[in-house]
């Protein structure tokens, strides 16, 4: 039966023979007194046993008094011992103990027999354990002792089911019995994937994105729930995978417990943490659980999340122009719309904070830093004039403006510091330049009229931009054109370089480098910051006949331009000031307006099928939004915390301004990239989402950890 029922079973006869061996050499098996010189043969056990002592002679000796020693001619079975001329129990209990669950194999059975109190130990050599096994089979076995009171062996188990395991010492009158359960089955489980929140759909904003409604947004969390019935699932033990169709895949562990059944466990799930190379994909969500003895279960199928980058949107007035948006510190959006001569701004929700019509058109507003928690400034070109406004409300609270010369134009603002003779202090500058009679001219907030203004004719298509404290405008003597730089000084401005001949041209724009001033025309020249020396000259293939687009500058000083072959039809290229180890450029797919680069090697683009990301470092497309998010002019930040506080390690926002066009839409998009490029010195269009076209801007507030 022994081998049937699949335990180590040892003959009580052996394992008597072994311990009386071994362990007990003193005792001997009996069959009648004789056999026992100095003792008697005990009649349930058979062994030979000593004539207890209990000798206490006359107590007090030779002092006189005493009494006799009352257990001195008391004979007490071995399962006794004399106490007071009483024979009485020598242990007092006895206690099996087995694991309670196992998956099998060999495990360890104990017991522990317990003495009474004031007794001596004499510990019988085994104790007998019978094995029930779950069909009801049993088999005889012994545990042997291994030490005062402690009895030990290891005993196979195989069959699933309840095993119950029964100790006695019957001469003792003592038993026990314990209970193991062998369980080599797996739990059962499923998973549970909530649906997607609520998302906001009104005539202002809708987080819906139509494509894929029911979706789930990129950067969001999920708690997944793993429920079962098997109360021995073991919580540590549950692993949820998130695998993107087109990307690749993350695992989360941890959670905590939740109230959906016997067993309900709840792990958080990223979207943001695989990656996913499309603005829309199905991810499916999967899990594994193992109970408390190790017995894994399968995978679980908890079905398909959609996942898509889709934001928000809103619709913007109508008139067909681009719209370059602009971000204070805090993620607010600002946008000048000059078809309806409108200013607007959003929260970095897509809600209202105000809107201003009347009738100035705007494009695109700079953004001034909040000094001592005011809002910042919002300077604005307005047609003929420029104004300045508070940025957290409507009008113009600061009751400042001025209105330039007569049917003049003007470009977009840079900001920078400048002092005067009559305030040394320097203070926050917009600087602009004002068509007929094409002067440049320096404002600031505190002054009703302009601080600075240079002299000589300025070329009025040249934007400028700030550089090592200098403002560098194109400009002309009256013979030919220059690159020059206005150094501002209490007495208004001086030239703080040379100027640079530089041959006008009908499409121009300044960027800066490390070290540079980068001026693209039909070619690329990188000229010294400090003296204007001519570093680097570049003409992209197939030559200079053909125009380039605003420039951005990346880490290394890697410029990306766009240039086209016929006028209509662009290309993205990408060279390095060193001029190693060459341009290389994509297909005519794409528009001529700037790139933008943020963290993480990627680079966002406008294409005529829609956004595209590529990557910086081979302009490779990693993944395209759909030709519905139409788009041309972008600005990237930080996910942000109410009030504007940036949130580290979630994904970006890329705020998207349409093509022009009739009707179009202002769109959210989130994007991998955890905010813009820190490390690229002209990360975008204007340098940096505040639009202030000045080297110098901070870039940290909109690139988060």
């Amino acid at each position: 039966m022994a081998s049937k029922l699949g335990f180590r079973t040892l003959s009580v006869f052996v394992w008597l023979l072994a311990l009386l061996s071994s362990c007990f050499g003193r005792l001997k098996p009996c069959s009648s007194d004789a056999d026992c010189p100095g003792g008697y043969c005990h009649p349930g056990d058979g062994i030979c046993v000593e004539q207890p002592s209990g000798v206490g002679g006359m107590a007090g000796g030779g002092a006189g008094g005493g009494g006799a020693d009352l257990c001195l001619e008391v004979f007490c079975d071995v399962a006794l011992q004399c106490d007071k001329g009483q024979c009485l129990p020598r242990y007092s209990g006895l206690t099996l103990a087995a694991p309670a669950r196992t998956r099998g194999g060999t495990v360890n059975v104990s017991a522990v027999l317990a003495l009474a109190p004031n007794r001596s130990r004499f510990d019988p050599p085994g104790i007998n354990l019978r094995i029930v096994a779950p069909g009801g089979g049993s088999v005889l076995v012994g545990l042997p002792l291994v030490d005062a009171g402690f009895y030990a062996y290891g005993i196979d188990v195989a069959a699933e089911g309840h095993w119950r395991l029964e100790a006695s010492l019957d001469t003792y009158g003592l038993s026990s019995a314990a209970t193991t359960v062998v369980d080599r089955t797996a739990p059962n489980y499923r998973l549970v994937l909530p649906p997607a929140p609520p998302r906001t759909d009104n005539a202002i904003v809708t987080e819906v994105d139509l494509a894929a409604p029911g979706s789930w947004r990129r950067d969001e969390t999920a708690k997944v729930r793993l429920i079962s019935n098997d109360l021995d699932v073991l919580a540590s033990s549950v692993v949820v995978r998130l695998a993107v169709a087109d990307g690749g895949a993350a695992s989360f562990d941890g959670g905590a417990p939740c109230d959906a059944g016997p067993f309900c466990w709840e792990v958080t799930v990223d979207f943001a943490a695989p990656e996913m190379n499309a603005f829309r994909a199905r991810a499916g969500v999967s899990a594994t659980a193992a109970d408390d003895l190790g017995n894994a279960g399968a995978t679980v199928d908890g079905g398909q999340a959609l996942v898509t980058r889709f934001k928000w949107s809103r619709p913007l007035p109508p008139g067909a122009a681009p719209v370059v948006p602009s971000l204070d510190e805090f993620g607010n959006i600002f946008l000048g719309h000059p078809p309806s001569g409108s200013k607007l701004s959003f929260t970095p929700e897509g809600l209202d904070r105000w809107a201003l019509i009347d009738g100035f058109a705007a494009n695109p507003p700079a953004l001034g830093r909040s000094i001592g928690g005011a809002p910042p400034l919002l300077w604005l070109s307005e047609q003929t004039r420029l104004r300045a406004y508070t940025s957290d409300s409507p009008g113009v609270p600061t009751g400042w403006s001025n209105a330039g010369p007569t049917s003049s134009n003007a470009t977009l603002p840079a900001l920078g510091l400048s002092a005067t003779s009559g305030d040394p202090v320097s203070r926050e500058t917009a600087f602009v330049i004002l068509k007929n009679p094409d002067t440049v001219f320096a404002y600031r907030v505190d002054a009703p009229n302009p601080v600075h203004a240079s002299t000589g004719r300025v070329v009025s298509m040249t934007h400028p931009v700030i550089a090592q404290g200098k403002l560098w405008v194109r400009d002309n003597d009256g013979t030919q054109g220059k690159l020059t730089a206005y150094v501002l000084a209490d007495a208004g401005f001086t030239v703080g370089v040379p100027s640079i001949a530089s041959p006008a041209s009908a499409s121009e724009w300044l960027a800066v480098t490390s070290n540079a001033l980068l001026q693209v025309t039909n070619e690329l020249k990188a000229f010294s910051l400090a003296d204007g020396g001519v570093q680097w000259t570049s003409v992209l293939p197939p030559g200079s006949a053909f125009s380039l687009s605003a420039p951005v500058i990346g880490a290394g000083d890697t410029v990306f331009v766009a240039q086209t072959l016929n006028s209509t039809d662009w290309r993205l290229c990408r060279g390095t000031i060193s001029g190693l180890p060459g341009w290389q450029c994509t297909a005519q797919d794409v528009s001529e307006a700037p790139a933008t680069l943020g963290q993480g090697g990627l680079l966002y683009h406008s294409a005529l099928s829609g956004l595209q990301v590529r990557r910086q470092s081979d302009l490779q497309v990693q993944w395209a939004a759909p030709p519905e998010i139409s788009s041309f002019f972008s600005v990237l930040d930080c996910s942000r915390r109410p009030f504007g506080v940036p949130l580290p390690g979630r994904p970006g926002v890329l705020y998207v301004a349409p093509a022009p066009a009739a009707v179009s839409r202002f769109t959210a998009i989130i994007v991998d990239s955890r905010g813009l490029d820190a490390t690229a010195p002209w990360p975008l269009f204007r340098h940096d989402p505040r639009q202030t076209a000045n080297a110098s801007s901070a870039l940290d507030v909109f690139s988060c950890p």
